[in-house]
């Protein structure tokens, strides 16, 4: 006996751009597999959950998962958190039906316990849920459930083959038209040890990698059946000291793939060799996790690279005419007056480069910015972080760093401080049918 599950994706988020819900056509395809009937809901794309009355009225619904990807913007010049709205979705679900919820997703993952007791929910499920999605419903199914309440921890795929996506032709066709990107990740998981980053939180800290020909086959599906325009490889780092980055680049040029892509990357560790394989495998645009401006302030980031190899990868990016952007992220460890007068020296070399800029780091629950935070004062050991705090070096005023930012800037089209402020037109080019993350354009 199968049950019908129905999933729902409740983020709301479309700035800078909408983000197709790649972590529930996960969860729809683990179901599918395991015998289940499975109906996908996006309130992005339905524009609320005004439209869930008549899906329980054509669909029996046996159980609902809900995935929850944001807990806030986590940029300190916008501070919006979104639980608050989570609760009132979830509220209102209910009141269409008493079927069990499971709770997952990102934001669920770093917070649990906090977000399970304010959407009293009946289950949740922390990090990868394919497998343990499976055994939960099934154990419902059965009539042998845990009790209410009861969180479980995901269960990490071991092997290079993963569990089948199931995409919704719906639901693609949404994104599909608000900037033609669709996503497909090729690995899990993140060694690095950045101070602000929650990657080995919610994956773990090793990376664990897919089979390259499946994640071809997924690209090819979703160009063929889903009229994908433009790829986005949503690896925490696509770049890996491996290198079985290329085994899925050389993959792609076996089969001749014309589909634009664009990944994040580390601005270190590449080369001539490695740029030509991914340039001829699609390569259109590049995303930089460089985050700090100077060998200090990456050096209290806890990156493992010096500006020398942002200079260096930013050289060979230009050389071979890829569109590339650095995400900064200025005020954390060890920023001083010093260092930022040399870090906005120093971004003046990545001529040819958007570069977007961001105040403070939103302190998350594991990362190693909360033990600093604490050990500074910025926050005390019982605080629960589930709302926005940031943390801010002491050692430069904020309303200062931000004003020298500005003054910096403000003359230069390609350098966005604060962020938020070029979100809403970057969301008004792709819903006039531009595709891709558009910052190229700045260019």
């Amino acid at each position: 006996m199968a049950l019908n599950c129905l999933l729902i994706s409740i983020n709301t988020v479309k700035t800078p751009y909408v983000v197709h819900p790649l972590g529930m056509a996960h969860i729809a395809g683990a179901l599918k597999q395991d015998g289940h009937h499975v109906k996908q809901y996006d309130v992005l794309v339905e524009d609320g959950i005004e439209g869930l009355p008549p899906v329980f009225e054509k669909h029996k619904t046996d159980v609902i998962g809900i995935s929850i990807r944001n807990i806030d913007t986590v940029d300190s010049a916008d501070p919006q958190f979104f639980i608050k709205a989570a609760i009132k979705t979830i509220n209102e679900i209910k009141q269409f039906s008493a079927v069990p919820i499971i709770l997952g997703g990102g934001a669920f993952t770093l917070f649990p316990k906090l977000i399970m007791e304010k959407l009293d929910a009946d289950y949740g499920i922390t990090g990868e849920g394919e497998q343990t999605v499976c055994n939960l419903v099934n154990q419902i199914e059965q009539g042998c459930a845990p009790a209410k309440g009861t969180i479980l921890q995901g269960t990490a795929a071991l092997t290079d083959k993963w569990l089948p996506v199931s995409y919704d032709e719906r639901i693609t066709g949404y994104y599909r038209k608000r900037g033609g990107m669709l996503n497909v990740q090729t690995k899990r998981g993140c060694p690095f040890k950045c101070d602000y980053c929650s990657y080995p939180t919610l994956e773990g800290n090793k990376f664990r990698y897919r089979d390259p020909k499946e994640v071809v086959d997924e690209v090819e599906r979703l160009k063929k059946d889903y009229g994908c325009k433009y790829l986005f490889f949503t690896d925490s780092v696509f770049n890996d000291h491996k290198e079985r980055y290329l085994e899925i680049c050389e993959e792609l040029i076996r089969r001749e793939n014309k589909t634009p892509w664009c990944a994040y990357f580390r601005p270190s560790h590449l080369n001539i060799d490695a740029m030509s394989i991914m340039k001829r495998s699609g390569l259109h645009a590049m995303e930089f996790g460089t985050d700090a401006s100077s060998d200090a302030t990456l050096r209290g980031m806890h990156k493992a690279f010096q500006m020398e190899d942002v200079y260096q990868t930013h050289q060979l990016v230009r050389d071979f005419d890829v569109p590339s952007a650095h995400f900064i992220i200025f005020g954390g460890p060890e920023e001083t007056p010093d260092t930022l007068q040399e870090g906005l020296g120093n971004l003046k070399k990545l001529e040819g480069a958007a570069i977007f800029g961001f105040s403070g780091i939103r302190i998350l629950p594991n990362a190693p910015i909360q033990k600093r935070a604490i050990n500074e004062g910025i926050i005390q050991n019982k605080d629960d972080l589930l709302e926005p705090v940031f943390y801010f070096s002491p050692k430069i005023e904020r309303s200062l760093m931000e004003g020298k930012i500005k003054e910096a800037w403000s003359p230069e089209p390609t350098k966005i401080f604060p962020v938020s402020d070029s979100l809403n037109s970057i969301d008004d080019m792709h819903k006039a049918g531009l595709t891709g993350p558009l910052w190229d354009k700045l260019l």
